[in-house]
């Protein structure tokens, strides 16, 4: 009777053995059949990227940039091409191209049957930044009129290139100081990668110069003078005041009247030239 249980709980435990080598090679063969499965598909013509075209780059070398998208794609491994839509690194692809340069204000990714397209949206030069007066430095201690030392920015205020030297004014002037465009006269690159004023300050000031447009008036140069005031010179032989405290609307109307005043003054032959108007005190508008 022994004998029979000893043999009985022999044959159980083998049992079990199988069951678990089973078990056991079951996982095997599935696991196996699963890497097969997406091996193959990782070789598929339809998922695997053969070649990185780079598209909308004017202002820089494209061929390092393709260079960096393909070492950003995943290496084989044991046998797995990763170099496919299925494992595609779309962030980092992307951030790489874009810190690549100031220039580039969006990445896209779109791939197209084997070729990974990389579309570059680049930034487009619609203001001018130069640099203003110094701390402690009088407005009239520096040539207003004179583009040297300039940065290219884009129409939301992002500073991202150096600008040649120009002799006219293809483009808005900014004029800021450090205090309002923090950057370290030192630093090679200036102020590039800043904004030229805050977003609010900046379509503050934006409003302002589409007003005096309206107005037949072609803005040059807005300076900052601190403190929310502005120096703006124009085609006109005067310079406006303004402060960004007050409504663009309101101020454009205000100069509307004055520059009536100006025009039935100059008939006078001993009338004085008008230098500036000053349109910071609301309804008191002062001019010299």
């Amino acid at each position: 009777m022994l004998l029979f249980r000893k043999l009985r709980s022999s044959s159980a435990r083998h049992k079990r053995i199988d069951r678990s080598f089973l078990r056991m090679a079951q996982a095997v063969l599935v696991v196996h059949s699963l890497w097969s499965l997406i091996v193959w598909v990782s070789e598929l013509e339809s998922v695997r990227i053969g070649r990185v075209v780079i598209e909308g780059v004017r202002s820089v070398p494209v061929e390092p940039l393709t260079n960096s998208a393909w070492e950003a794609l995943p290496q084989d491994y044991f046998g797995l091409s990763r170099a496919n839509t299925v494992f595609l690194p779309a962030e980092t692809i992307r951030e790489r191209i874009k810190s690549a340069s100031d220039r580039f204000a969006a990445v896209d990714l779109r791939v197209d049957k084997h070729t990974l397209l990389v579309v570059v949206e680049e930034r487009v030069p619609e203001l001018f930044w130069c640099p203003g007066a110094k701390e402690g430095e009088a407005l009239s201690d520096f040539q207003k009129n004179e583009l040297s030392d300039c940065f290219f920015a884009s129409k939301d205020g992002y500073i991202f290139s150096a600008a040649p030297l120009y002799s006219g004014f293809p483009f808005t002037v900014y004029r800021t100081t450090p205090t309002t465009t923090p950057w370290r006269a030192d630093n090679p690159v200036g102020p590039v990668g800043r904004t030229i004023l805050p977003p609010d300050e900046l379509a503050r000031t934006q409003d302002l110069l589409r007003a005096l447009r309206g107005e037949n008036i072609a803005p040059r140069e807005m300076i900052a003078r601190g403190d929310g005031d502005y120096e703006i010179m124009s085609d006109q032989p005067w310079s406006i005041l303004w402060s960004s405290q007050l409504t663009p609307k309101e101020t454009a109307r205000r100069l509307h009247l004055v520059m009536f005043e100006i025009e039935k003054g100059a008939k006078d032959p001993e009338a004085v030239p008008v230098s500036m108007i000053d349109l910071r005190f609301g309804n008191k508008v002062f001019y010299k």
